[in-house]
């Protein structure tokens, strides 16, 4: 929707109580046993969740 939005195909509608915010939670079962792979990527994803979210969700920061 970020390129709809710079070319002003769509608008951003300004109404009390939005825009809704919702956490985000990344769960899984600790007495599962992961894969190293499924470790490895929990583990980078937590250590590094700011630098992934404004990289690959950019429109994120401007909400």
């Amino acid at each position: 929707m970020a390129q709809e939005l710079k070319e002003g195909r769509i608008s951003l509608l300004e109404l009390p109580g939005l825009p809704l915010k919702a956490d985000w939670k990344l769960i899984w079962l600790k007495q599962k046993k992961y894969s190293p792979a499924v470790k490895a990527f929990i583990r980078c994803f937590s250590e590094n969740r700011k630098e992934v979210l404004s990289k690959h969700f950019p429109t994120l920061e401007a909400l």
